[in-house]
């Protein structure tokens, strides 16, 4: 079995932000680190207080963490109308997720 040396985690959380999710996503980060994994962080820049800048995201988790960051721009509907908000949510997250992993992403190993 080969050992794992790089992770992409992609995720539709926002960054920095409170929530459970994010917290818990930084978490797992910090300890594939201190595994020895190389992690990309990998999220939709869907908030206006997004922000894809490692140091402003090690700043508000308190910690000092090294992994690269990749805010990925997000132009579907989610936030931006009111009505249906559960429906939109879920078919932004879906659109944004096949579009990253389908154009983004194609050079992964599938071999394992």
């Amino acid at each position: 079995m080969s050992e794992i040396k790089n992770i992409i985690y992609i995720t539709y959380q926002s960054f920095p932000a409170n929530t459970a999710n994010s917290l818990q996503t930084i978490s797992n980060i910090k300890y594939f680190i201190k595994n020895g994994i190389d992690v990309n962080l990998v999220f939709p820049l869907r908030e206006k207080k997004s922000s894809a800048d490692l140091n402003l995201i090690n700043k508000h988790y308190g910690e000092n963490l090294n992994f690269k960051v990749s805010g990925l721009q997000h132009n579907y509907p989610f936030g931006r109308i009111n009505n249906s908000n559960r429906f939109l949510y879920l078919i932004s997250h879906f659109l944004w997720s096949k579009k990253i992993v389908k154009k983004k992403y194609k050079y992964i190993d599938k071999s394992t």
